[in-house]
Formats: C-alpha cells, sequence, structure tokens
C-alpha cells in the first residue's frame, strides 16, 4: 500500500495488496446478502450472532467438563495429541506395520508434525524471496491465520474445531514433501553428474602408451 502514491502508477503488488483490502467488506457484504437475518440490523444482528456463538461455547463447557479447554497450554495439548495420536497419517502406517509385521515404530505418529516443520521451513524461505505480499506470504497468512485463530478461541474440545488445524498441517507438510523430494532429486542429480564425468585426454593418452 505505501508503494501507492499521487502521480505515480501502481505496482502489481500494491494492486494486491488495494485489491486485499477490499476483501473483508465484500465478504460480510456477501453474508448480509444471503442471510436474511441480518438485514433489518446487519450490525447488530451481527453482533448477536457472535454472542450467541459465545455462550454456545459455554454451555458446552459445562454439560461437557471433559471436553471443555480452560486454557492456551490445555488447547496446544489437546491439539498436539489430535495430530499425533488420531489425525496421523504416521499413525496409520504404525498401524498397518504392526498388523503386517507384529511389530511397529511408534515414533511414526510423529512423522507429520516433522513433514509439516520441513514445509514451515520452505514457506518462510518463499516468503523471504517473494516478499511479504507474494504468494507464499497470502497462503500462509489465510491458512495459518485461521488456524491460529481456531487455536486461540478453542474453548471446546470436538474434533469438528481442529479440522482447520489439520488443514494448516496437510499444506505445510505437503511443501514438506515436495521439499525433501527436491532435496532429493538434486542429491541424486549430483551424484550421476559425478559417475558421469569424462576422463581427461591425458589419462586416455597414458592409457594409450602403456
Amino acid at each position: 500500500l505505501r508503494a501507492v502514491q499521487p502521480g505515480r502508477g501502481a505496482s502489481r503488488q500494491a494492486r494486491l495488496g488495494w485489491g486485499l483490502v477490499s476483501v473483508p467488506p465484500v465478504a460480510w457484504l456477501t453474508m448480509v446478502a444471503t442471510f436474511p437475518y441480518l438485514w433489518p440490523d446487519p450490525i447488530g444482528h451481527t453482533r448477536a450472532l457472535f454472542t450467541f456463538r459465545a455462550r454456545s461455547f459455554e454451555l458446552q463447557m459445562r454439560a461437557f467438563d471433559r471436553a471443555a479447554v480452560e486454557t492456551r497450554g490445555e488447547a496446544f495439548d489437546r491439539v498436539w495429541r489430535q495430530l499425533t495420536d488420531w489425525m496421523t497419517t504416521g499413525g496409520v502406517l504404525d498401524a498397518r506395520l504392526r498388523d503386517w509385521t507384529g511389530t511397529g515404530w511408534a515414533d511414526l505418529r510423529y512423522l507429520d508434525v516433522a513433514l509439516a516443520a520441513l514445509g514451515l521451513v520452505a514457506v518462510l524461505g518463499l516468503i523471504r524471496r517473494e516478499g511479504p505480499v507474494g504468494p507464499a506470504a497470502l497462503v500462509a497468512a489465510t491458512v495459518g491465520g485461521e488456524a491460529l485463530l481456531v487455536f486461540l478461541a478453542m474453548d471446546v474440545d470436538y474434533a469438528r474445531y481442529h479440522l482447520p488445524i489439520l488443514l494448516a498441517l496437510a499444506v505445510s507438510a505437503g511443501l514438506g514433501v515436495g521439499m525433501a523430494w527436491g532435496g532429493l532429486l538434486a542429491l541424486a542429480g549430483r551424484i550421476g553428474r559425478r559417475g558421469a564425468q569424462p576422463v581427461p585426454l591425458r589419462s586416455l593418452d597414458a592409457r594409450a602408451g602403456g
């Protein structure tokens, strides 16, 4: 946005920035247009919706003590257990190994988180290269921002509330897999080039003379 100045043309990044500014009001106006309850008093009824939702969380916390989340530390523990015990591809692989061979590898349940951490490194690298308004930053802000908002607002531990966090993990893990695969291909290419290096002419002359 700072790149836009009177009398000067806007850069691509600046146009993207101004376009993103319009997203929240357009999204809210679209919600109002498609939700008749909001028509009589859009602002007041929107506040009423948030109040109703907050009270519903309080009622759920009272009705289901085991699902109540009191602190963010407890929320982190709940999310960690979901991602490493229930919503984990590595855990499925561990279970399959136990079924097929009788033994498994319990640490496989951390595979998804490890790949997501690798993907996060890749995202940070892309953001550093593309800048704070590049595609990588936009995706990270959208997916990661939603996951962070859900984490900060989590008062009840229901599986459906973990899905936005699981989406962020899946996207980051996919980038981690791509980063690891690209590294393996690059390593294989370097090894192949070393094995295919031409023999120097001096070596050929020496062999012929011998």
